[in-house]
């Protein structure tokens, strides 16, 4: 058997808890609560009499004198504790009615609406004062509350009802919220916000589960049809009125179990059903109730396989050759020889070549420049030619005139197109598509595809981009003529003209050696008047047998030359440019040693002809003088390598090295006494006779200590010397003249860099405590035997029965080691209702705490000696039914010191609690009421599940009301999530997202207002982005918490007030100056005008970011452009502008530059009438300022296909 059978089975062992589970009623919920020492939320559904499907109590518990009513007094109960009296006694008052008390349909009422905000129009009334965004509880009346001047409003209204933190639903983080204003007082809300990563990973992996228990599968795949069916059943359970197991959140228990099995069940469920115990108990469920579970292989489980050979329903034969326990020992890979896994093939790459010939010879060092690009969706253009945003295609909200941005149906008349209809303004309207969007490769789409978040179009074009392309590539220096694709399919060192990669390279930064600097460029000798070619690759990805991904985008490398000056080398690599092999070249740098300029000692060693076999340690330590007094201020281990040469040339530093040996950073060193901190190397040698010469050389800039020796195999120091060496450096003269003097320091060459120390490994146990590694591999030593049980049956030396047999003994025998156990709870997924299993429980400990804050605490391991892994309130010892005994913990009982004799107790089996006859005791020090947690209230400090919006949405001061109110309630993600279907393993650590729009309506709002406020209440500390679509006719004016792009989209975090007001009319455009074709000048550069006329700069979407300043005078290179304020100005660069100006003097020559891009001769002049008679700047040449864009065109050409949009 092979090794990577070893390795197939050992990950088997390891992900064996993702075993088949089939029971169709499991659900996967997004309810993973922390549990914790300072904010132990007491949530569980304890039975404190009898409760309704709210956790509330029944009205008989709180009808305790049993007259039929409910008195204040009594309601009180389970008033939350952050309530005054005052603000219950106003609750209790708008449900008793005139008789001061509540009768049980008053008290159905409350319930419904406390715990149900969403239900209608008849929920609990509140006042509220829109100032304070605060809840007058003392007024409870509508009267009252007018008169007060408040506003009598639902205490559900605003987003989400009020209620944002239900257990059902999860906090949106990373909001993007898009508002559209159908008029001044009707707003379009479209949300969108990302799940926490945590929750996110969470609801994939139980959903995953859920697909595997449901359909099969591996448990890390999501499908579609899975998906339809897990929110199908969600949707039951939001409806199911079977509350027979109402404290098992978000999972409904299989028909046919008691109360006591179902609660084994789940905890099996919630533990990733680990343990021999749950795999029995779900395989004798199965069997049981076949009908009740979707798969029930014994082909596809070990353990149900197991059980199968046990219980006589197959033979040892077909135990043995049974899928399940194959696939632990066969081997994975292809027939290609490779273990099937992904692959990346990283040795590919698109490349540009760029061809040049230098009029000077010399050194050169050419530097490689990767550009960042900016890349938005080109606008749609309507069929009359309008153009709009290319986001507003499909977004509900005809844009086009001719609705050409929305889908269009033919009303099932196809022959007819005059009553073709759209559903976004016509909600009858039904038929067949008629319009539709054409992609780059001529294929075409509906409509309604477009900004769907799927990729219809081959390359992606109908969904709208908005992002930043970052690549990252290497470049390559050829000598001689290269173009086109001529390089071939392959370069290698070999190729024809090949000079160097683009390596590290360490070098002394200053003539007097007093400094270095490191930096990745091509060094290279360039002979005038020859042509040399530069390569420009972008790396390629291929996973699997997806299509190949290259790295593509603008590039502008620059090279520097032995005189100072540079040249750019500019261009781009796209997906059009030819491919090739660069394996060979790309791993070059690697290994160069013109990384490693280092400080160097050289000794000469002469070994006699008895030979020498010992140790060479060189310890060095750098140390810094800061105040010049000649006493080291602060010394501290420097970096020391040893190298032996039999002939050592520092020219040639890679010739005649013996062997070399780097730090040794694994062991701290014993330093010389001269030293107080060192690091040492190590360097063990065999050495025939004859010469040879010991190198050290040291890192960093200042004086660096050194203490070198050579010793015999036994310890004995045969030879011994120190020294220093440091860079060159000035010392400054203490006279007036403050003169300085170059105090010459030690060469620095270039070396190999050394080999590094082996060290050996270090394991951990699960607790992260060191532990032999050999000790580590005796827990495999069962994986050995099951291994060589399987081989000798294999090969025939052993009968399926003694084969079956020995399979049996070994995996129980790991079960007992605790091979199938679940280990990583740690008290940080515990649902209501929970019981955790332990190997080991001991009240009280945890000796480092006073008592042991009176608690159990458990541990995986066999006597708690190692220490504990979790602590619970309460814990019973029970058999496992493999002759040993287990711990059941919870917490569901609460915290009581009577819990120290509860290991004898059986209400882990019979169900049950020990405090039945104090069920509305505070014995938990919580003082909570069942299911009210007036600790935390989920961080949120409402009271109960009704959280009452106090945070309206306002314009002007006028509340908001919400359509529909409960909009994002149980928000799940799209199917069209790109991180939802597929692999759980791939999506890891990508949030998931959900979206939903209401309408908001400001009842009242004066249109003649010339300036409104609107409130936003988004949470505090939530971040989030915002793009409001104003009325037309307004304009955008402040925000108070937020930044604004030049797309005006806002961002920020927590509530936000905007103003925005009747825009100001802008003048009409006597001429218009745009950029030209490259992009990199304005057209016109001149332009003559009559005074009282308007000029306008416009351009849009621009591939990079200009804008306008006037200038005093004509620009010259010398000029400082910063801070600026002389004339107009059209504020920070963007890369669409609209800015207009009146000249209103007469005969005046105004000068303005784009002032990124001054320097690069983006420049521009006005004259107003006769200009000036200044004659300097009369003596401007006629001729139009020269664009030089052409030079740098090919860094900011973006290419856009047209896009042809048609409607029939």
């Amino acid at each position: 058997m092979n090794l990577s059978r070893l390795a197939a089975l050992a990950v088997i062992f390891m992900m064996v808890l993702s075993a088949f589970v089939a029971i169709p009623a499991y659900n996967a919920s997004a309810d993973h609560e922390n549990h914790d020492d300072e904010e132990h939320d007491n949530d569980h559904d304890e039975d404190n009499g009898d409760h309704n499907d709210h956790g509330l109590p029944s009205f008989s518990d709180l009808d305790e004198n049993g007259n039929g009513t409910i008195e204040f007094n009594e309601l009180m109960t389970i008033c939350p504790e952050d309530q005054s009296e005052d603000q219950c006694r106003s609750i209790f008052d708008q449900y008793s009615g005139d008789d001061g008390v509540i009768d049980e349909n008053e008290y159905q009422r409350f319930v419904s609406e406390v715990t149900s905000p969403d239900d209608g129009p008849d929920s609990m009334m509140v006042c509220y004062d829109i100032d304070t965004h605060e809840i007058d509880f003392s007024i409870t009346t509508p009267e009252a509350c007018n008169e007060a001047g408040l506003m009598w409003v639902s205490a559900n209204s605003g987003p989400n009802d009020g209620d944002d933190r239900s257990d059902d639903n999860w906090d949106i983080e990373n909001l993007r919220v898009h508002i559209k204003m159908e008029s001044l007082g009707d707003w379009l809300v479209t949300l969108e916000g990302d799940y926490p990563v945590d929750e996110s990973n969470n609801f994939r992996e139980d959903l995953a589960q859920f697909c595997a228990d449901m359909m099969g599968g591996s448990g890390d795949e999501i499908t579609q049809d899975c998906y339809e069916q897990f929110l199908m059943r969600g949707d039951d359970d939001n409806h199911d009125d079977h509350d027979d197991h109402n404290g098992h959140d978000g999972w409904s228990c299989p028909p046919g179990l008691t109360d006591d099995e179902c609660d084994m069940m789940e905890d099996c469920l919630d533990n990733d059903m680990a343990g021999m115990s749950c795999q029995r108990m779900m395989y004798d469920y199965c069997n049981d109730n076949p009908n009740a579970c979707d798969s029930h292989d014994d082909d596809g489980n070990f353990f149900y396989a197991m059980f199968a050979y046990e219980d006589g329903d197959i033979t040892a034969e077909e135990f043995m050759s049974n899928n399940a326990i194959q696939s632990m020992f066969n081997d994975d890979d292809n027939d290609d020889g490779t273990d099937g896994g992904p692959s990346n093939d990283r040795d590919q790459g698109k490349y540009d070549l760029y061809t040049f010939t230098p009029e000077m010879g010399g050194n050169v060092k050419i530097i490689s420049h990767f550009l960042m690009d900016y890349i938005v969706s080109s606008n749609f253009i309507c069929g009359n030619g309008n153009e709009i945003p290319f986001y507003y295609v499909n977004d509900g909200s005809g844009d086009c005139e001719d609705g050409a941005d929305e889908q269009w149906y033919d009303s099932n008349t196809p022959n007819d197109t005059s009553d073709d209809c759209q559903e976004w303004n016509d909600s009858d309207c039904e038929g067949e598509e008629v319009n539709w969007f054409d992609c780059h490769d001529g294929t075409k789409v509906w409509i309604n595809q477009v900004n769907n978040g799927i990729w219809n179009c081959n390359d992606g074009e109908d969904e709208y981009h908005n992002d930043y392309n970052y690549w990252y590539g290497n470049i390559y220096l050829l000598s001689g003529e290269f173009t086109g694709d001529s390089i071939g399919t392959e370069l290698t060192p070999d190729h024809d003209g090949f000079m160097s990669p683009e390596v590290y390279n360490c070098f002394w930064k200053d003539d007097n050696k007093t400094d270095t600097e490191c930096n990745n460029f091509i060094p290279a000798n360039l002979v005038a008047g020859d042509t040399y070619t530069l390569v420009t690759v972008g790396e390629c990805y291929s996973y699997d047998d997806e299509e190949m991904d290259c790295e593509t985008g603008n590039y502008m490398h620059i090279m520097h030359m032995e005189d100072g000056t540079s040249m750019n080398m500019s261009g781009n690599v796209s997906s059009g440019h030819p491919m090739a092999d660069f394996s060979e070249v790309m791993n070059l740098n690697h290994d160069s040693i013109l990384g490693n300029f280092v400080l160097y000692d050289e000794h000469a060693f002469t070994v006699g002809e008895d030979g020498f076999e010992g140790t060479f340690v060189s310890y060095s330590t750098a140390c810094h003088d800061y105040d010049r007094d000649g006493e080291y201020d602060y010394c501290y281990g420097s970096s020391p390598s040893i190298y032996l040469y039999e002939n050592f040339d520092s020219s040639d530093t890679e010739s005649g090295l013996v062997g070399s040996a780097s730090a040794d950073y694994n062991n701290d060193p014993e330093c010389p006494d001269s030293m107080e901190d060192c690091n040492r190397a190590i360097m063990d040698v065999e050495l025939t006779p004859g010469n040879y010469t010991l190198v050290t050389a040291f890192d960093g800039n200042h004086d660096v200590l050194f203490m070198n020796m050579v010793q015999t195999s036994d310890g004995t120091t045969v030879s011994e010397w120190d020294g220093k060496v440091r860079n060159a450096y000035f010392s400054y003269n203490d006279d007036d003249n403050g003169t300085e003097t170059l105090v010459e320091g030690n060469d620095r060459i270039h070396m190999p860099y050394p080999e590094y120390p082996d060290y050996e490994p270090e394991c951990y146990d699960e607790d992260d405590n060191v532990i032999d590694c050999d000790d580590m591999m005796d827990s495999f030593e069962l994986v050995f035997a099951l291994m060589e049980n399987m081989t000798a049956y294999e090969d025939g030396d052993m009968n399926a029965t003694t084969a079956a047999e020995n399979v049996l003994d070994i995996l129980y025998a790991m079960a007992d080691e605790g091979f199938f156990d679940h280990h990583d709870d740690h008290h940080d997924d515990h649902h209501d209702g929970d019981w955790a299993s332990w190997n080991y429980c001991e009240w009280e400990g945890d000796s480092s705490l006073q008592d042991g804050d009176m608690r159990w605490y458990c541990t995986s391991n066999d006597d708690g000696a190692n220490g504990f892994d979790d602590w619970w309130y309460y814990c019973e010892v029970h058999g496992n039914g493999m002759n040993s005994t287990m711990y059941f913990c919870t917490d569901d009982f609460g915290q009581s010191p009577d819990y120290e004799n509860s290991a004898s107790n059986d209400h882990y089996v019979t169900g049950g609690r020990p405090d039945e006859h104090h069920d509305n005791d505070d014995h938990d020090d919580h003082g909570d009421h069942d299911n009210h947690d007036n600790d935390d209230h989920d961080d949120h400090g409402d009271n109960d599940d009704n959280d009452s919006d106090d945070n309206p949405a306002m314009l002007d001061g006028i509340a908001g009301i919400q359509d529909p109110q409960d909009a994002g309630d149980n928000c799940r993600p799209s199917a069209d999530d790109p991180h939802l279907l597929g692999s759980v393993s791939d999506n890891e650590d990508h949030p998931l997202s959900c979206s939903f729009e209401f309408k908001i309506s400001f009842e009242g709002v004066d249109n003649s207002l010339d300036t409104h406020e609107a409130y936003i209440p988004f949470e505090d500390e939530q971040v989030w982005t915002l793009k409001i679509e104003m009325l037309e006719g307004y304009e955008f004016i402040s925000c108070d918490n937020c930044d604004v792009d030049d797309e005006g989209v806002m961002t920020g975090s927590g509530p936000v007030k905007i103003t925005f007001a009747k825009a100001e009319p802008q003048p009409d455009c006597d001429y218009v100056v745009g950029l030209s074709a490259d992009g990199m000048a304005f057209d016109p550069v001149k332009l003559a005008i009559k005074a009282g006329e308007t000029v306008c700069w416009q351009w849009k979407d621009a591939s990079m970011a200009h804008n306008v300043l006037e200038l005093e005078g004509e620009y010259d290179s010398t000029m400082n452009l910063t801070n600026i304020n002389f004339g107009f100005s059209s504020g920070e660069p963007a890369m669409t502008v609209d800015y207009r100006h009146t000249f209103t003097e007469n005969d005046k020559v105004h000068y303005y530059v784009c002032e990124p891009h001054a320097q690069l001769g983006m420049v521009g002049q006005i004259t107003v009438g006769n200009g000036t008679d200044d004659p300097i700047q009369q003596a401007i040449e006629d001729e139009e300022v020269p664009s030089i864009g052409f030079v740098v065109g090919s860094l900011v050409l973006i290419g856009a296909a047209g896009l042809r949009r048609r409607v029939h």
